[in-house]
């Protein structure tokens, strides 16, 4: 996991792919939940964390874009 301090180091481009990453991520923590394996619930959380401070940065940036 990284930190908000890294995330807005980043270009776009690689927070986009990030986002990607982290949402085929979320996507097999909720089949490991539905299936009964995953252990950790706060995993979900803490995916969907990561990924809205993803989305806040690239929406600061398109904001002071104009």
């Amino acid at each position: 996991m990284a930190t908000i301090r890294e995330y807005r180091e980043k270009n776009d481009d690689i927070l986009t792919g990030d986002f990607k990453a982290l949402a085929k991520k979320l996507q097999d923590a909720k089949f490991s939940l539905n299936m009964g394996k995953l252990k950790d619930l706060s995993q979900l959380s803490k995916i969907k964390k990561e990924m809205a401070q993803i989305q806040t940065i690239i929406s600061e940036r398109r904001i002071l874009k104009g």
